[in-house]
């Protein structure tokens, strides 16, 4: 994508000490107001917009955060104009970018559907915060499935069986979902790691046909089986 240049603001970069919350707030830029949030962590004002996420952005003058909300507003507009729809899609934080996709998916080819789809999926934590999102899309019955997989994934794929045992590591809230693994050992590190934290962790095994998946991912080295519909 062509790099946008936004002219940074003259103002210090940390906030003035004596500037109370309101005062900061209404210094902002009028799109960001309401997405300001206290984060208990921080200490201080967060702020959770799809272009500008920062849980200690009350630290920072007003003026810097307009400024970087600029900034990534000039950046999401040039990808647009470029049909650059990764960069589009990046340009938003994490919790955002499945409805980026959704801004733009119907001007996508369906190669690069499947393809931006399987990076905002890989790029994902909480998948069950878009869980309608996610079973829409991965309902889709545009062509070209095969692309959401790279080509050695795809070599893989089309090597398995036509059935496959897959295992999924849970904790209670989680047992049904979409990413399962080909790795029982995999599926009890993630059992294990939900479990610790939020107790009752376990693993499920079925046998599926391949047709029930979108395909195989392996770039978190997870063995990932991804299904079309949430089991």
């Amino acid at each position: 994508m062509t790099p946008v240049k936004v002219k940074p603001p003259i103002e210090e970069m940390l906030r003035n000490d004596t500037m109370t919350d309101k005062q900061w707030i209404a210094e902002l830029h009028p799109d960001l107001r309401s997405y300001v949030y206290y984060p208990p962590v921080f200490g201080c004002i967060g702020i959770s917009h799809p272009l500008e996420h920062d849980p200690g952005a009350g630290g920072m003058s007003p003026a810097v955060i307009n400024w970087r909300y600029a900034a990534m507003q000039a950046q999401a507009a040039q990808a647009i104009k470029e049909r650059d729809w990764s960069s589009y899609i990046f340009t938003h934080s994490k919790p955002y970018r499945v409805g980026a996709f959704m801004d733009v998916m119907d001007d996508m080819t369906d190669r690069e559907y499947w393809s931006e789809l399987a990076a905002v999926w890989i790029g994902s934590e909480n998948t069950h915060q878009n869980h309608w999102d996610w079973r829409r899309l991965f309902a889709s019955t545009r062509g070209e499935r095969e692309y959401f997989m790279n080509a050695g994934e795809r070599e893989f794929f089309a090597a398995l069986r036509e059935k496959i045992t897959i295992y999924r590591g849970h904790h209670r809230g989680n047992k049904v979902g979409w990413a399962w693994t080909l790795s029982e050992e995999k599926a009890k590190f993630f059992a294990n790691r939900l479990g610790a934290r939020l107790k009752g962790g376990k693993i499920r095994e079925i046998t599926i046909n391949k047709s029930d998946a979108i395909g195989y991912l392996n770039g978190r080295e997870e063995q990932e089986i991804v299904l079309a519909r949430a089991r």
